[in-house]
């Protein structure tokens, strides 16, 4: 799912906004990303009651 109807200029800065980091250290963004998608997908797919399956 992308969202291109967005002005190009948006995206501009978006990608500038950490391109920096990325250049000196490339699995920083990658490992940020990470921690905002794990706790996500381990509170949807462990049961709610703590238990691993």
């Amino acid at each position: 799912m992308t969202h291109d109807n967005r002005d190009p200029s948006e995206w501009e800065h978006l990608k500038g906004w950490n391109a920096p980091n990325e250049d000196e250290i490339p699995e920083a963004g990658l490992q940020n990303l990470l921690r905002h998608l794990l706790p996500l997908h381990w509170a949807t797919s462990v049961p709610q009651d703590g238990h691993m399956s």
